[in-house]
């Protein structure tokens, strides 16, 4: 995928944009009922909290300054935003950022600046802050030599980080049953103790795939999205 391509992507996207603050609007006459309105669950607790701010946004002090902050909250919600490197014609900047329901905020996001090969059409990863659990360098490799693809690299990049911060939030709330956790910087090899023992498991992005110790619980193994329940089961 070409530059063209690329900004043939954004403008779709600031399309969106366009759309979402339309409905912003609607909002804002309903941020009375809103305010008002009872929630079941922390998940909608949390939304509304980013409602009520995105749409009240008390420290902006004119409706200009107040549409702006709505556009670039809008803008962090798809979760990638591109941008030019003032003063660069040659580079593009892209900020990759994650929305943490569990504290209502924005994690520090990640950011990758790409540079034009001179002469050539495909790009190189000149500076970033991404973790090195994400295979960058083979990530590059992948899309932006030889047939460019862009944004198959920006989202492959963003779903590595995903994983990551998701299998993060699934241990630690195992701490909330007394466990204790020790793990690598990717999560992929993982000290977990239950009641005493210890169990190393070897995980993959969505499931641990393997348990160490020859002593080890089948309930263990499977997706990490009911490890948790697993746990609760087990020591029923």
């Amino acid at each position: 995928m070409d530059t063209a391509s690329l900004t043939n992507e954004l403008r779709s996207l600031a399309r969106r944009q366009q759309t979402l603050q339309a409905r912003l609007s609607v909002l804002r006459a309903t941020t009375t009922t809103l305010n008002q309105a009872s929630t079941k669950n922390k998940t909608q607790d949390v939304k509304r909290k980013i409602a009520t701010d995105v749409l009240l946004s008390k420290g902006k002090e004119n409706l200009q300054e107040q549409e702006q902050f709505d556009s670039e909250n809008l803008s962090r919600f798809t979760g990638t935003t591109a941008f030019r490197v003032k003063g660069f014609s040659d580079l593009l900047g892209v900020r990759i950022e994650h929305f943490s329901e569990a504290t209502g905020t924005f994690e520090a996001p990640y950011y990758v600046i790409l540079k034009r090969v001179s002469g050539e059409k495909h790009f190189e990863v000149f500076k970033h802050t991404i973790p090195s659990y994400v295979p960058l360098r083979s990530l590059e490799k992948q899309y932006l030599k030889g047939k460019v693809d862009l944004l198959a690299f920006v989202r492959k990049v963003r779903r590595c980080i995903q994983q990551f911060l998701f299998k993060r939030r699934v241990f630690n709330e195992l701490q909330s049953l007394g466990a204790e956790v020790d793990a690598d910087e990717a999560y992929r090899m993982v000290q977990l103790s239950l009641q005493g023992v210890t169990y190393t498991l070897v995980c993959g992005p969505t499931r641990v795939e393997r348990v160490v110790e020859k002593h080890s619980k089948p309930f263990l193994l499977g997706p990490l999205s009911g490890l948790r329940r697993r746990i609760v089961r087990a020591n029923r």
